[in-house]
């Protein structure tokens, strides 16, 4: 192996302004011996890494002009497309400038933009490919008002884009592992949660510290610490990394699963529920349903907080009946998706301890928790798919000859015990006691952090 200079670059990364006039190089080329030959390195203007076009002070000017020069380019290659008289119409082209020419020219902006002071400078540069872009979409004039082809073409301004980036790249933070180097570098706040040993998180989250000085704001912070304050320390953390997602972790169709563990997620039509009640209630009641561990879940979210309830029923004898508050900020999603892994955490123990039970079935009213319970990803309350999957594996190779099933059942004017298990969840919910203080993968939906657009879409509609 071999290093070839030609490859080489040399980049001097400074705050110091000035240099020049006091006598100083801040910019020197690198000189080294090489192979027998001396090379010399010296410094461009700019560097290319990673489609980043990085200058010394780090203003990515130089990387918005590149990135504008593209989108300039690629929007006057719609015009070989379709015009107001022939080819294809404004709504394949608005889709082509959404999918091509938009991700090209917002590329990395939350390394530079900072929505409570954005660089007005740098956004006019976007904003004037956007605004080619908009004349060719809407077939507009080059008088045309901004705000009435934005409003013709359904398109936000260019800020409102940039801070929906910006808050819509912050949520990937929890869900990096705890080994990364943007995870060790977070505020102290951010890394509590993590049950991890202390030589793995770092003293401070950077490894410098700003230089200080009339011309440098002690308050300024970083881009990653600005991210930082758009969510909270509290926010639910995901491991994409984490052993049961690995390609060879076992599937439903993998033993021990494979014939004695099945979900059906599917719902009824809302024609047919009133059939699915009658048959569900008649086989409660049969010898097979009576013999069977029937455990029945439901989360509720109220005005007053979360909580989710379980009910456990044996020959008509009622095992367990829980209910648990849960963090004040989780939805009703968080809430069902806990309900199941409290309930596989109570099948275990029941089914260990009693021989006599071969099957259990667990009733829940929510599709989307029947779906995710079992996936290992990172997703929404991906820890409660991960504690159940444990308690199954568990007592699935401890009982070889029990079987399992997950059901859909309709939640309201349902079944009886489905009745007393969404009592219980919401009497949870009123609870004064809190598990925590959880914030889902997804988001803070109550402040509406998910929809940025949402302020200028009513903003319109006023007009």
């Amino acid at each position: 192996m071999k290093v070839d200079p030609d490859k080489c670059d040399l980049m001097h990364f400074t705050w110091r302004k000035g240099s020049e006039t006091l006598g100083i190089d801040s910019n020197p080329p690198l000189v080294t011996d090489l192979y027998g030959e001396r090379i010399i390195l010296t410094a461009p203007a700019s560097i290319r890494w990673l489609g980043f076009h990085l200058d010394r002070k780090l203003s990515f000017r130089h990387h918005v002009t590149t990135v504008a020069k593209k989108g300039t380019a690629i929007v006057h290659g719609l015009q070989v497309l379709g015009n107001t008289i022939s080819g294809i119409g404004p709504a394949n082209l608005r889709l082509l400038y959404k999918t091509v020419v938009l991700p090209a020219i917002t590329y990395g902006t939350p390394l530079w933009f900072n929505p409570a002071r954005p660089n007005t400078k740098l956004v006019k540069e976007l904003e004037k490919v956007q605004w080619k872009a908009l004349i060719q979409i809407a077939g507009g004039f080059f008088d045309s008002q901004t705000e009435a082809l934005q409003m013709l073409t359904y398109i936000p301004p260019m800020t409102t884009t940039l801070t929906k980036l910006y808050k819509s790249a912050t949520p990937r933070f929890p869900r990096l592992p705890l080994y990364s180097k943007i995870t060790r570098r977070l505020p102290a706040d951010f890394l509590r949660s993590f049950p991890t040993l202390q030589w793995l998180v770092p003293e401070y989250h950077v490894p410098f510290s700003r230089p200080q000085g009339k011309s440098v704001n002690p308050k300024a912070l970083s881009p990653l610490m600005r991210m930082c304050t758009v969510i909270d320390k509290n926010m639910e953390r995901g491991d994409p990394f984490h052993s049961q997602n690995a390609p060879h972790s076992l599937k439903l169709s993998s033993l021990p699963f494979a014939g004695r563990l099945f979900i059906n997620p599917e719902a009824c039509p809302r024609k047919k529920r009133k059939s699915l009640i009658s048959k569900q209630r008649l086989w409660l009641n049969m010898k097979e349903g009576r013999c069977t561990l029937c455990v029945f879940t439901d989360g509720s979210k109220t005005v007053d907080g979360v909580g989710w309830a379980v009910t456990g029923i044996h020959a008509g004898v009622t095992l367990f009946e829980e209910k648990v508050p849960f963090a004040e900020r989780a939805s009703s999603h968080d809430a069902e998706m806990m309900a199941l892994a409290h309930t596989s955490r109570l099948v275990r123990e029941t089914m260990l301890g009693r021989f006599d039970i071969q099957e259990f079935r667990i009733f829940s009213d929510s599709t989307s928790a029947l779906t995710s319970i079992f996936d290992p990803g990172p997703h929404s309350t991906q820890a409660a798919s991960l504690l159940f999957r444990s308690n199954m594996m568990t007592l699935f190779k401890n009982r070889q000859y029990c079987r399992g099933r997950l059901l859909w059942t309709p939640g309201h004017g349902g079944l009886d015990q489905v009745k007393v298990t969404d009592k219980n969840a919401k009497a949870a919910a009123r609870l004064g006691k809190r598990l925590g203080y959880l914030f889902p993968l997804t988001g803070d939906k109550d402040q509406n952090t998910h929809q940025p657009h949402a302020g200028y879409i009513g903003s319109t509609d006023n007009k």
